[in-house]
């Protein structure tokens, strides 16, 4: 005789290829089968729970995703996003009548990505601009196009195609003289004068005004008539060449027409050098009737005040749109010159004085003009210019199919043409992906991700470092210098691994990155090894990889309460893996629904995490499918609360024999777990059940059942001449740990008399027991199944009813072939 103990089922289900493998240390701690059981992350099997039905689909012929949304632990919503709509969801149902239209076909929603931040989506998808979920109550929800303020862009145009300007986007005309545009006149108080007011509005920079430094000197332009006010926003400051003459403390201000309005104000601004520019931007939305720079002090007060240019520039909001001619289509578009899906398309423009403005395309005109608004500031002059970016996102380039956070940045990546792009927001200015000269760390950036091959991203991931699944290989984003603030000048790519990525969304646990592999096969965690000083690509589905074969179509990560990864593959079936690293927790699970999972997410609820599936079942002939939550596990609770059936629903209330609601059932056989007492099945018809045997209960559960089954792998058994391979062996008897368990059927495959399975139950009544249901046992059995030599000791537990099932251990007491 031999004991064979085990103590924990750590590994789960692993591989028919690996059935004999005794010497694996793994084999120990892994089952041959492991189906609606889950591997607990302290080495235990429980029964998992079943589901709550929470809606149908709003047209099941369609189907439709999920996308989880949580504000906080105490508002959680779940979208279902099917053709062109969303609806929000609750664990109690739906969200009042909410249905929001989005550009989204059905084709296209389960390609959509998705990040939040606070009480905003922000959603991706290779074929529609980025659009953004607001939720404002539970019952007010939208969805909008984000508009981005500035970029991100392709790179410079280099065909030689130069780009012309109708009008600069300033709020001051180009003067000749003082009073020389109808629109209005120029004027200034600044001592004894070397030229004039108009001087700082011609766009010219070699005519300066020269003046002798007084107390309150100040130009000023005045509009003739309200018609002509101009909202301005922004301005700039050209210095007139010697910068000891530069002003170096003003105000900008604004005349309502009754007293000046101050809207900037600069202090020790000392840093002239030659005639370069300042640039100022602040927020206003009125239109003044007149506008003046007040200057009050100079860089030195024994030289003359100089100033070259002032640039006023109109609000974009409120501009006129302005023509921008293309002198070719060549380099435009591929040579096919603007389209019309160019509309709403950024164009970086570099003016002559090597400062790129920000223009947004308002009208296509024709091939080669089209209309802009100027945002950010004014152009200085009308000079075409050859150096210009189109916006790197749109209908003919593609939009960005994936999206992330990283260090305050909002990220997407990989467009059509830019597969291997990526692009990040302004540091916590998530519509904005400007860059500024000189560069500043806060600014955007763009990149591409480098490799030997066009692999196109398949995922970003946030980490200490910004990961970027590709097919080939997995890269990391991160600082050059750790000890500087990330930004444009302080960034840097490395590979991280050659084993490429498939599209699923990979999933954070700690500081390690699951992910799967490019076919969807292999599940590989990335993992920081000391031993290379980097990191590494692990797969960990190696023992149990039977099990993804179909290839996994989608996955979701429930922290809370066993931290098990839920994956789901083309057939339609649920693959756990409860994954706890330090504990060296790696446990395969296999998980039926009585129909096709097509959809997986989660969100926190309470102290869980709440799984949630859309089901395809067929229901009385015809096809439906169904929003349904995972229940939790059961873990000493009243066992009235057990849930262990599927798109089951819950009676609560007085003492019932027929139960009705149940239409979304019609036709089924279903089980039915009434005051914590398997009950038996009933079949649902008009939408109504009758308890059998004429019982009745104040908590009933009616749902389809499913069973669990656990098979064990042949125990390793040495003898005297060598190994026992090969050997028949059964045990005499076994010694079986369980907790909380109300049912649990234990014997083999083929110890039937006709040589098919035969399972006995294990848990009986027992002396002292009060009369009733079976008391839920928590104890070790010495028991003694029926199981064959030919099953070599592979035990089977099966539970087929609607009790709860816990397995701690097993000891074998073998007895085996000489």
């Amino acid at each position: 005789m031999t004991f064979q103990p085990q103590t924990t089922f750590s590994r789960g289900a692993i591989g028919p290829e690996l059935h004999q493998a005794q010497h694996l240390t793994a084999y120990n701690s892994s089952l041959a089968e492991c189906e609606n059981a889950v591997v607990l992350k302290r080495g235990g099997l429980r029964r998992r729970g079943g589901t709550k039905m929470i809606g149908e689909v709003k047209n099941s012929a369609d189907g439709a995703v999920l996308i989880p949304f949580q504000f906080s632990t105490a508002q959680t919503y779940m979208l279902e996003m099917g053709d062109y709509y969303f609806r929000v969801y609750q664990s109690g149902g739906r969200v009042g009548s909410v249905e929001v239209v989005t550009p989204y076909s059905i084709e296209e929603a389960g390609d959509v990505v998705f990040t939040q931040h606070r009480d905003t989506l922000f959603l991706s998808h290779r074929s529609h601009k980025p659009r953004k979920i607001l939720r404002t109550s539970d019952i007010n929800w939208a969805i909008d196009a984000l508009v981005i303020t500035d970029g991100p862009y392709l790179e410079q145009n280099f065909s030689g195609t130069a780009l012309t300007p109708g009008a600069t986007g300033g709020a001051v005309p180009r003067l000749t003289s003082d009073a020389s545009s109808f629109e209005g006149v120029a004027a200034r108080d600044v001592g004894s004068n070397v030229g004039n007011a108009w001087n700082l509005f011609d766009q010219n920079r070699s005519t300066t005004l020269k003046g002798t430094k007084i107390s309150d000197g100040n130009v000023s332009f005045t509009y003739t008539s309200s018609f002509y006010y101009k909202v301005v926003d922004a301005y700039f400051v050209v210095g007139g060449g010697r910068p000891l003459r530069s002003p170096i403390s003003w105000t900008l201000d604004g005349f309502d027409g009754t007293s000046w309005i101050i809207l900037d104000s600069q202090e020790a601004i000392t840093d002239w050098v030659g005639a370069d520019a300042k640039f100022f931007e602040f927020t206003n939305t009125v239109a003044y009737q007149a506008y003046r720079f007040r200057y009050y002090d100079i860089a030195a007060d024994s030289e003359q005040f100089q100033l070259a240019e002032i640039g006023l520039h109109e609000a974009a909001k409120f501009q006129t749109p302005i023509t921008l001619t293309a002198s070719a289509v060549t380099g435009i578009n591929g040579d096919q010159g603007f389209l019309a899906s160019d509309v709403g398309r950024p164009i970086k423009f570099v003016a002559d004085d090597g400062v790129s403005r920000f223009m947004e395309i308002v009208t296509r005109v024709s091939s080669t003009v089209v209309t802009v608004r100027i945002h950010g500031h004014s152009l200085p002059s009308l000079t075409p210019s050859t150096r210009w970016s189109l916006g790197a996102w749109s209908d003919e380039t593609g939009w960005p199919a994936h999206t992330s956070f990283y260090k305050e940045r909002l990220a997407f990546a990989a467009t059509d043409t830019e597969p291997t792009g990526v692009w990040m927001s302004v540091s916590q200015d998530f519509t904005s992906f400007t860059q500024s000269t000189p560069l500043l760390t806060s600014d955007a950036l763009s990149l591409e991700i480098l490799s030997k091959e066009v692999n196109g991203i398949q995922w970003l991931v946030e980490d200490e470092e910004l990961i970027c699944g590709t097919s080939q290989a997995v890269r990391r984003i991160g600082k050059t210098a750790n000890s500087e603030a990330f930004g444009p000048e302080n960034v840097e790519q490395k590979r991280t691994t050659s084993i490429g990525a498939n599209s699923v969304q990979p999933v954070s646990v700690g500081s390690t990155v699951l992910y799967l592999g490019r076919f969807g096969k292999k599940l590989l965690e990335l993992v920081y090894s000391f031993d290379v000083n980097g990191y590494i690509s692990q797969d960990v589905s190696a023992f149990s990889n039977h099990l993804l074969k179909e290839g996994i179509a989608g996955a979701t990560y429930q922290e809370y309460p066993d931290s098990i990864l839920w994956m789901y593959d083309t057939a339609g079936d649920m693959v756990g893996f409860t994954y706890e690293r330090e504990q060296k927790i790696f446990g395969f699970h296999r998980h039926t629904f009585g129909g096709k999972v097509e959809a997986v997410s989660s969100i926190s609820a309470g102290d869980q995490d709440e799984v949630w599936l859309i089901v395809k079942r067929v229901i009385n002939g015809e096809t439906k499918r169904f929003l349904e939550v995972m229940q939790d596990p059961f873990d000493g609770d009243d066992r009235q609360d057990a849930w262990h059936l599927d798109c089951a629903s819950l009676y609560d209330g007085a003492p019932a024999h027929t139960i009705s609601g149940l239409d979304y059932l019609e036709g089924e056989e279903v089980g039915t777990h009434g005051d914590g007492a398997s009950l038996g099945t009933a079949t649902v018809s008009g939408g109504s059940i009758s308890l059998p045997n004429d019982l009745t209960a104040s908590k009933i559960l009616i749902g389809l059942p499913f069973t669990t089954r656990v098979k064990l792998l042949k125990p390793p058994r040495q003898v005297r001449d060598g190994s026992g391979l090969g050997r028949h062996m059964r045990p005499d008897n076994v010694l079986i740990s369980v907790y909380e368990t109300g049912s649990l059927l234990v014997g083999s495959d083929t110890s039937g008399p006709d040589g098919s399975a035969q399972l006995d139950e294990l848990i009986q009544f027992e002396d002292g027991d009060d009369f009733g249901v079976v008391p839920l046992k928590t104890k070790t059995y010495n028991a003694n199944p029926p199981i064959r030599w030919s099953d070599d000791g592979q035990l089977v537990f099966e539970v087929h009813n609607t009790q709860t099932a816990t397995l701690l251990a097993v000891n074998l007491n073998l007895e085996g072939e000489p």
